[in-house]
């Protein structure tokens, strides 16, 4: 009797049947009323690894038990599974399943006996849970990223050994861009409430050592702006303001500033010299006319002294 696996003509069921036992993919063979006759030792070792999982979507699930099940207890719409798998057209076909927060990719092909009769199927499983598992952290820190949030970060510890290092990775590139970002960010937050900021002293390379020293400027610049103006505010007319580029329209406005307050200082002390001359010359003008009073004071008395003796 020929084999309900998929053999190649000649070839010995045992030795396939020892070869998928000893296959570290788990597989599992399905005759053509849809049920399990064969299940290898990698297959047994996750459903038993995962049996919580197992039994809590499918009540009763017992791996031990797997061999003689039919597979329509594994599926919502059992009549919908069997007119797809009886369609030789979809063969080899691919799906992907999740089994509470296990992922699987399933790979399903027909099998053939020796004459090339189809006498089942051949599954395989794939256990991509860590690969799901790193996909949604990824699309996690992507979010953050793509909301402005530099200081989300993959949970490697929850990764397996084949995808840490890759979130690890992430997170550092994650790092190396971030820091130098948040540093100027605490620094143009400073200067835009009007705060002193210290300047930025960390070193970086490249695009980020170029950002960091534009805004080692900016504050170098709001501080030199505000020692201009509380010497102003001091009365000390006397600095230079230098513009920074011919674009400075900052720099220029305050120069104009300087420039129109000496001028306006300048006409002030010219009015107060005036002034100064001017109450000279009616101080003046008010002692003589003093002087000519005190001098007609005594001719009226001497007229009078005048016409007494007379």
């Amino acid at each position: 009797m020929k084999s309900k696996m998929e053999t190649a003509p000649g070839s010995d069921e045992g030795a396939y049947r020892s070869a998928l036992e000893s296959s570290v993919t788990p597989v599992i063979l399905i005759d053509e009323d849809f049920m399990i006759i064969f299940a290898n030792r990698a297959t047994m070792n996750m459903m038993r690894e995962h049996r919580e999982v197992f039994t809590k979507a499918y009540p009763g699930f017992d791996p031990d038990s797997l061999i003689g099940t039919c597979i329509d207890r594994f599926h919502r719409n059992p009549s919908h599974q069997r007119r797809m798998m009886r369609n030789p057209a979809i063969f080899p076909h691919r799906a992907e399943i999740s089994v509470g927060d296990l992922h699987f990719e399933l790979n399903v092909s027909r099998t053939t006996d020796a004459s090339g009769r189809a006498t089942g199927f051949a599954l395989q499983w794939s256990d991509i849970s860590p690969r799901v598992r790193y996909g949604d952290e990824v699309s996690r820190v992507m979010s953050a990223l793509r909301a402005g949030d530099l200081t989300v970060r993959g949970d490697v510890e929850a990764m397996s050994s084949e995808y840490r290092p890759m979130l690890q990775s992430l997170n550092e590139v994650i790092e190396v861009m971030g820091a130098p970002i948040l540093s100027t960010m605490g620094a143009i937050r400073r200067v835009a409430r009007g705060q002193s900021a210290e300047p930025i002293t960390a070193r970086y390379e490249g695009t980020f050592a170029e950002l960091c020293d534009r805004v080692n400027d900016l504050i170098a610049s709001t501080d030199r702006i505000t020692t201009i103006a509380s010497q102003i505010a001091d009365g000390d007319l006397t600095m230079k303001v230098q513009k920074r580029s011919e674009e400075d329209v900052l720099m220029g406005a305050l120069g104009r500033m300087m420039v129109d307050l000496n001028t306006l200082l300048r006409q002030v002390q010219g009015s107060s010299h005036q002034l100064d001359q001017g109450s000279a010359q009616v101080q003046e003008a008010s002692q003589s006319l003093a002087n000519n009073a005190s001098r007609s004071a005594a001719s009226l008395e001497e007229i009078s002294a005048s016409m007494e003796e007379i």
